[in-house]
Order: structure tokens, then sequence, then C-alpha cells
């Protein structure tokens, strides 16, 4: 990285223990990097369904049509509301 005056490395291994584990950016509650699982999780009728888990960086708003399709999927109909972050609305998902 210094030879090559790189700041980025993909897919770089950052704990020899761990080394699924992936920095990711966030730039967010005073954090600029977190370390850890991503995950897409949806909620009904008090039970969790864990739709995906990945240690690697993942936009979550191209999993908002799969997680209201696997939704109909398990209970035969749509939702009756969605409940979804900012980054979620975007023009497609809006249009769906």
């Amino acid at each position: 990285m210094y030879a090559a005056k790189a700041r980025r490395v993909d897919d770089c291994i950052v704990s020899l223990s761990q080394p699924h584990v992936h920095p990711i950016k966030r730039g967010k509650a005073g954090r600029d990097t977190e370390c850890g699982v991503k995950l897409s999780a949806s909620v009904a009728d008090g039970y969790s369904f864990l739709d995906h888990l990945r240690w690697d960086r993942f936009n979550e708003s191209c999993d908002f049509v799969g997680q209201v399709e696997a939704y109909r999927r398990r209970f035969g109909c749509y939702p009756e509301s969605v409940h979804v972050d900012q980054i979620h609305r975007t023009r497609a998902n809006r249009t769906f």
C-alpha cells in the first residue's frame, strides 16, 4: 500500500482469528468504520426471520423486494405495512 500510494485493499484480512470479518465504511453513530456481520431481517407476528447474513459489504436496499417477496411466500399475502430505513427509499423500491 505504501509503494502504490493506495488506501484501499479489497478482501484484505483484518483478523487472523476471524478472517471472514471485513471493515465496513459507515460514517454513522460517531464511527467511520464498523467490523462485523451485516444482516437483513424481518419480523412478523413476534417472530424474526433472518433473510440475509453476510460478512462482506452490501447495500441493504437491494434486499427490499426479495424480503417482501419472501414474506409473501411464507404467509401467502403481502405485508400490511413495511417499515424501512431511508436507504431503502430508492426509486425502484418505491415503484415496487
